[in-house]
């Protein structure tokens, strides 16, 4: 019964009695009793009755041992988990720790003791303060509070110190337990986070660096579109823009472009670049720029477009093909820049040396210039002509054959006028001999020179021209001859124009008593002789009287046109419109019966010599009253034009016979008439006179008629000023 007992009681491998165990051992006792006929009061147990009990005894023992074998394979399966839950607690990825109340360390981990670096032995029984970094202190035990007041799972990220004294980030999950008496614990499981820390650090510092490298480009990138907004203002300020597809239609034109052509940017836009085409270029220049863009390469050159009104100009155009990431063109953009002043300049340049090489041509010039350096001489094609050489393709002589060409008396001289020439960096001026090669003739040649300067400050080389002046010097020498013999000629002149005058005074006192004598003597028997004088008899003392007195108005026109050439002049502020009007006056009072009627319109002042004046006026006023005698009423308009700059031009103009303008250009000689004696009486010297005096004061004089239609005078005076 003892072992039975023992075996009921014991738990093989567990060292202790289940409850279920202890309580079939009190029912086995208790009825072994009962059965061996032993009752509570001492009575004894039949034996078929104990037989039953030993046979249920047996089961129940079977029943044991296979509930032991159960329990033992339960007790292995415990023991394999139990060693399963140790590693995975101990070595898990993880660290625990378990917390009291006080938040004092009860349990950890190996895991834990690793992450921390600490013995788990420094670490159980250890205040959990002293493994956080003092600047997650707060952080901790804010997220301690908030779990003990909800109990709700907590998290949190800090850092822990380690034993070698820097920290690590760990990754906090919180929760607790309530045990007896409020007991509280909490239980922590710690995940390294250190390198997802240093990882987010990277990734913060990166993106930092990223946000600045970001805020940088921004910056560079509205820096460059600033630049380049102000780059393209100044290119449509400067430039002529238009961007095409790649079929060459415009897409888009500048204000600079649509200001050049005339046409608006509506009117472009769809358009080839045919519209604004000159026609002055070939086929071929447009399609070497089209096969040069076409390739993708950028093109420059010159072209010479027409405006919407007709009108050429010439633009400097660079176009730059834009390309697709296959290299095949998607648009152009062309810049151009007006250059038409440039080439009207370059035309005007090549007519301009063109000119120049006709006139050196034509004028016997010779272009020559002395190379400092190589002393080499390039001479252009006159000045072999001048030196009788035949011309060379380049032009290049060596200083030697000049040298060899002077005349052995004149080269000293000549050389030390070119070296005071290089020397002052200066110009100058000679004149030597040259034996001509091609005749062996001496010739004279006029020479002009100047240096030029380089960057060192002295002379690279001389520039000048040789002409040949040999007839020209014969010439002068024969002038000199025909001057010296004019000389002579100019004192025998005014010899002869003293005798002159002597001999005019003379012919005129001689006549004029003459003719003085006639007219009174006439008079006198007109006077005396009047009884017996016929009608017939005074019309002939008339007439001789008229004659006589007209002969000696002739005789004192003349001697007045004479004298005008030697007669000096006084200039003086004139007044003209006074001065017209005082003749006018003069003229009208010898004949006041006449009918005559004067417009007299403002007169500019002049400078001149008012008495030669006066007898301009006096003639061309006299000769507007003498050819308006046939009409009732004489018209004579005085006025001028012009300006105080360009000179003024006076005139007289009448309504009177006129004249056929086929022979204006005999009415100022002297004599020279186009009316007879019998119509209009003169002496046929009165517009000479005028004429004489005009040109003497620097002006002309001229006239414009019809016949019977009047006839205008005009002549032409310096202004006051």
């Amino acid at each position: 019964m003892e072992d039975l007992k023992s075996s009921l009681t014991k738990d093989p491998g567990l060292g202790a009695p289940s409850p279920e165990l202890v309580d079939l051992r009190m029912r086995a006792e208790a009825l072994a009793k009962e059965k061996a006929g032993i009752s509570h009061n001492g009575g004894i147990i039949p034996p078929d009755e104990l037989g039953r009990v030993f046979h249920d005894l047996e089961v129940y023992q079977i029943e044991l041992e296979m509930q032991n074998e159960e329990l033992r394979h339960a007790q292995v399966a415990l023991a394999a988990a139990r060693a399963r839950y140790f590693d995975l607690y101990e070595f898990a990825p993880v660290g625990y720790l378990a917390l009291s109340h006080q938040g004092l360390i009860e349990q950890a981990n190996l895991s834990a003791s690793a992450m921390l670096g600490f013995p788990r032995s420094e670490i159980i029984t250890k205040p959990i303060s002293r493994f956080i970094h003092p600047d997650d202190q707060d952080l901790f035990y804010l997220s301690r509070k908030r779990l003990f007041l909800t109990g709700s799972f907590e998290n949190c990220d800090l850092r822990m110190l380690k034993a070698a004294g820097d920290s690590v980030w760990v990754h906090l999950s919180a929760t607790v337990t309530h045990g007896e008496e409020d007991a509280s614990e909490l239980r922590l499981i710690l995940t390294n986070i250190s390198v997802r820390k240093q990882a987010e650090q990277e990734i913060f510092r990166l993106n930092a660096e990223l946000d600045q490298r970001v805020k940088d480009r921004t910056a560079e990138l509205e820096i460059s579109n600033t630049t380049l907004a102000k780059f393209k203002a100044a290119l449509d300020e400067h430039a002529l823009v238009t961007i095409t597809d790649a079929a060459g239609k415009i897409t888009d034109a500048n204000e600079k472009f649509c200001e050049t052509s005339g046409y608006t940017k509506e009117e472009l836009i769809g358009q080839s670049h045919h519209l604004v085409n000159s026609d002055y270029h070939p086929t071929e220049f447009f399609k070497e720029l089209w096969q040069t863009i076409g390739a993708g390469k950028v093109w420059k050159g010159e072209i010479k477009n027409r405006t919407k009104e007709g009108s050429f100009h010439w633009l400097d155009t660079t176009i730059v093909p834009f390309l697709s990431r296959e290299g095949k063109p998607v648009q152009y953009i062309a810049i151009r820049k007006d250059i038409t002043k440039r080439k009207n300049t370059e035309e005007a340049l090549v007519e301009s040396e063109e000119r120049r090489r006709l006139a050196v041509e034509a004028a016997d010039i010779g272009v020559w210039e002395w190379n400092l350096q190589t002393q080499q001489l390039r001479w252009e094609a006159n000045m072999f002509k001048i030196y009788g050489r035949e011309p060379l393709v380049d032009g290049m002589i060596p200083y030697g054959t000049w040298a060899d060409a002077v005349l052995p008396v004149d080269l000293p001289e000549q050389e030390a006028q070119l070296a005071q020439v290089v020397a002052a960096g200066g110009r100058g001026k000679r004149e030597f001999r040259i034996t001509r090669a091609s005749d062996g003739k001496v010739r004279t040649i006029q020479a002009s020179e100047m240096a030029v300067i380089g960057h060192d400050g002295k002379a690279t080389r001389v520039v000048g021209i040789n002409i040949d002046v040999t007839e020209r010097k014969e010439a002068e020498k024969e002038i000199q001859k025909l001057n010296d013999d004019l000389s002579y000629r100019a004192v025998e002149l005014e010899r002869a124009n003293k005798e002159l005058e002597a001999f005019s005074y003379s012919v005129s006192h001689d006549l004029r008593a003459p003719l003085r004598a006639i007219d009174g003597f006439s008079r006198m028997l007109a006077e005396d002789c009047t009884e017996i004088l016929t009608a017939e008899d005074q019309r002939k003392l008339e007439i001789i009287r008229s004659e006589a007195q007209r002969m000696g108005k002739l005789i004192d026109d003349l001697l007045m046109f004479s004298r005008l050439g030697r007669q000096n002049l006084e200039a003086s502020e004139v007044d003209m419109q006074a001065l017209a009007k005082e003749v006018f006056d003069e003229l009208m009072s010898s004949e006041p019966e006449r009918k005559i009627h004067l417009d007299l319109h403002p007169l500019p002042h002049v400078l001149g010599t008012q008495a030669m004046i006066r007898q301009v006026w006096t003639n061309l006023i006299s000769n507007g009253i003498k050819f308006t005698k046939h009409r009732e009423v004489g018209e004579i308009e005085i006025g001028a034009s012009g300006n105080a700059t360009e000179g003024w031009v006076y005139y007289v103009k009448d309504n009177g016979a006129g004249f056929d303008k086929r022979y204006a250009d005999k009415l100022f000689g002297v004599f020279q008439r186009l009316h007879s004696q019998q119509e209009f009486q003169g002496t046929g010297v009165g517009l000479a006179l005028a004429q004489r005096i005009v040109q003497r004061h620097g002006g002309r004089i001229w006239a414009e008629a019809e016949v019977d239609h009047g006839a205008t005078f005009y002549f032409t005076l310096p202004n006051s000023k």
